[in-house]
Parts: C-alpha cells; structure tokens; sequence
C-alpha cells in the first residue's frame, strides 16, 4: 500500500497541468511586436521626429517668395496731388534677395525723381550683403537648428521608447516568475492533498496513527493558502502586463491560456559583449547623442553671433525699363544706362548687445561640455555596475540551481524512507516544502536576471526591443 502512495506521489510531481495541451505560450518578442504595432504610446513617440520635420518645413518658410504691394493716393479738394503705386515679388535666396516688381507713380504734385513712365515702370534686380549676413543670416540658423533638432527628435524617440520597451520588459519577466511560483505551488498542493486523502483512507483501517492524519491536513492547508496567494499573484502579474496589450486603439486583455516562454539555460555576458555595450552606450546612447546635438544647435547659433559683429553692407542692383518700351536690347549699354543701385551700411559703436550674446552663447557651450563629460561617465558607469550585478546573478543562478537538484535528492530521499517506514508525514512535507521554495526562489532569480539584462542593454541605450 505504502508503495502506491510512493508511486503516486512520484507520479503528480512530474506530472503536467491537464490543459497544458491547451495553453499558448506569449513570448516576449511577441509583446514587443504587439506593442509596435499597436501601443498608443509608441505611436505617440513616433510623431517626434514628424513634429520636428514640421520645423524644417516652417524655416523653410523663411525663403518662400513673397508678393508685397504698396499704394498710396491723395486728393485734396477735388485736386489730384498724386498716386504711388509699387507691387514687387521677392525671392529669397541661399545669400541675398532677388527682386522683381512694377511700379506706377503719378500725379501733379509728384517729385520729379519719382515720377514713372506713363504706363509704368519695370525693375528686377538683386540684394547682395557684403558684410553681415554674407556668411550666415538668421534664415539659415534657424533652418540648420531646425534640422538638428530633427535628429535630437529621433534620439529622443529612442529614448522614450527604450524607457517604455523596459518597463515592458520588467513586467513580463514578473508575470514570468508568478507563473512558475503557481506551477511550483500548485504541484505541492496536489501532493499534499493527495498524501492527505491516503493517509486518511489509512487511518480509517488503522494502517497509520490519527496524528498522521492530522500532520497531512495541517501541509494541506498551509498549501492551500499558498495556492490561493499564488494564483492572486499570478492574476495580478497578467494584469499589468496587459496594460501594454492593445489591438489598433483598443485595450485587450491578457488570454487566460497565455503562458510566458520558458528559460531553457543562461546565456552569459562575456567582457567582449560588454565592451561593444561601452562603445555603443559612448557613441549612441540617446541621452548623449542629445547633448550633441544641443552642441551642434548651440555652435550654429555662437557662428550666427559672431557674424553679428560685422558690419552690416548691403548692396542693391535693379535694371529697369518702361512698361510701353517696344524695344529691350539686352546688352552691355543698356545696362549700363538703365538701372538703380544702392547701398546701405550700419554699425554699432561700442558692440555691447553682440558681445554680450557671444559670451554668453559660449557659456553656454561651456555648460553643455561639462554636462556631455559627466553624463557619459555617469552612463559607462552605470553600464559596468548593470554589468557586475548580472554576472553576480550568474553565479548565484548556478548555485541556486545545484540547490535545488540537492534538495530535490534529499526529497526523494526521505520519500524512500517514508515508504520503507522508516521515516514520517512531517519530514516528507518539510522536504517537500523547503523544494517548493527552493524551486520558487531559482525561477525568481531566473526572472531577476532576465530583468538585469534588459537593465544593461537599457543602460547602453541600446534598442533591445527591435525585432532580430
């Protein structure tokens, strides 16, 4: 008799779940997969680089042609004093101004200067600057900042999303753990309830003490609560992974036949993989690749300053002809007695405005310099300790592991010499319940040390949840 209790014991310890057949099992290259394509946090991430695409087009603006008229008339006392009238089209361009326009001036009391032709006048020409603006102009600062925030967007997107993606990462691994606590537990329930109904069934025909029966009952509910934790626990744990779960713009819900993807053994990090994480975390990391590019941002604006102590010279050039001309001969007389130009300069005497913006926009670089040194080392840093812990949780992974297969000997052990009489309902529960712990604590380091390496890749920067 004692032999079929051994035997069934043994049997519901390697037994599986009945609807194992049943289950699905939800990886975790699956929950990323969902998430990109459906998690309305990352389509919200995705519009940073459109919003700053939408800034290169708005400093674009600035060299859109503009149509401008002016008009201008006076009568005084049923007296026509005179009519000014002046449309022209304006096209800026990478350095200077191109214009073309008609002008209409008329009247009694007009300047003579200003007076057109009877049917108008025509010019076109070009505002060139010698001085200031010749190199760089506000048009092109900002349209050059607007590009490199373009790609300060795009660092930023990795950055949310590494942030978002981690997360993620944590709680599948915990929802990872839950189950396998819920395996463990509800095994060594079935047990207990098992070896309870026997030895009582034993005790009815005076084969075992009544104390024996008590002894099981009392692992049996002890078990029973563990279970009852342990499936709260595991409900919990899917709970909150469902909260990255979405199908289009709609929350869904965790299946209740979903199972997390087993760990069939521990992959380590070599010193070799970790240098490529400290050159990559150097060179990429999005946090650092931000203070770049707020460098780059900062010396385009130190260039446009410094242009700023220049003398400001622009030249101006228009050849005109009259509207009703029949003839234009284009050539090198016409040119030359038919056309307007000017020039005007400025320059401020003591420069106090455009010092006083150089040194502070290089200030301002000197601040950044500071913090891109710092933030690097805070990251290489923070790379290497990620580092340590997750070899540390290598060694203690292996040693849990050889724990458990000692405990599990010593199980099976005192299970023998309980079969043979030789040993007790309390010893073979307490054997059975310091493996369930054992087992429960192997699978949380287990979940622990896939979190740590999610926590190096992250600490990198690097895009782990991109599809492989």
């Amino acid at each position: 008799m004692k032999k079929i209790v051994f035997l069934i014991c043994i049997f519901l310890w390697q037994g599986m779940l009945g609807a194992q057949d049943t289950l699905q099992i939800f990886t975790l290259k699956d929950l990323y997969a969902q998430m990109l394509r459906h998690h309305p946090i990352v389509k919200q991430i995705d519009l940073y680089p459109r919003i700053a695409q939408e800034e290169i087009r708005i400093a674009r603006g600035n060299f859109d042609p503009k149509l401008e008229v002016d008009y201008l008339q006076k009568t005084l006392k049923n007296k026509f004093y005179y009519s000014y009238w002046d449309s022209r089209l304006k096209t800026p361009i990478w350095i200077g101004e191109l214009k073309a326009g008609y002008e209409l001036n008329e009247g009694e009391l007009i300047d003579t200067e200003n007076k057109s032709p009877d049917r108008g006048l025509l010019y076109a020409g070009i505002s060139i600057p010698l001085g200031q603006d010749l190199l760089i102009d506000a048009r092109r600062a900002v349209f050059r900042q607007a590009q490199v925030m373009q790609q300060m967007a795009e660092a930023e997107r990795i950055k949310e999303l590494n942030k978002l993606f981690f997360s993620a990462t944590k709680d599948y691994w915990e929802w990872y753990a839950r189950y396998n606590e819920l395996i463990f537990i509800r095994k060594g329930y079935e047990l207990a309830e098992e070896r309870f109904n026997f030895i009582k069934e034993l005790v009815q025909f005076g084969e075992a003490a009544t104390i024996d029966s008590v002894e099981a009952k009392i692992a049996l509910q002890e078990r029973t609560i563990q279970l009852r934790q342990a499936e709260i626990d595991f409900r919990n744990a899917g709970l909150l992974l469902s909260v990255h779960l979405w199908n289009e713009s709609t929350p869904v819900e965790l299946p209740e036949n979903a199972i997390p993807e087993t760990i069939s053994q521990i992959e380590p990090f070599s010193e070799a993989r970790l240098n490529e994480l400290l050159q990559f975390a150097e060179q990429n990391h999005p946090e650092i690749q931000k203070i770049r590019f707020k460098l780059t941002h900062l010396d385009i604006e130190r260039r446009f300053q410094l242009d700023r102590i220049k003398p400001r010279i622009n030249l101006h050039y228009n050849v005109l002809t009259a509207y009703n001309s029949m003839k234009f001969a284009v050539n090198a007389d016409y040119f030359a007695n038919n056309y307007k130009i000017g020039l005007d300069a400025s320059f401020p005497l003591f420069l106090r405005k455009e010092r006083g913006k150089i040194f502070q926009t290089r200030f301002k670089i000197n601040q950044t310099e500071f913090e891109q040194s710092q933030l690097t080392r805070q990251i290489l840093v923070q790379v290497r300790a990620s580092y340590n812990e997750l070899k540390l949780m290598e060694q203690n992974l292996r040693l849990q592991e050889d724990i458990v297969n000692n405990q599990q000997k010593l199980r099976d052990a005192e299970q023998q010499r309980f079969v043979n009489g030789e040993s007790s309902v309390f010893l073979v529960n307490a054997r059975e319940s310091k493996l369930i712990d054992l087992q429960v604590k192997l699978v949380a380091l287990q979940a622990k040390y896939e979190k740590a390496k999610a926590m190096l890749r992250w600490a990198a920067g690097e895009r782990f949840w991109e599809q492989e």
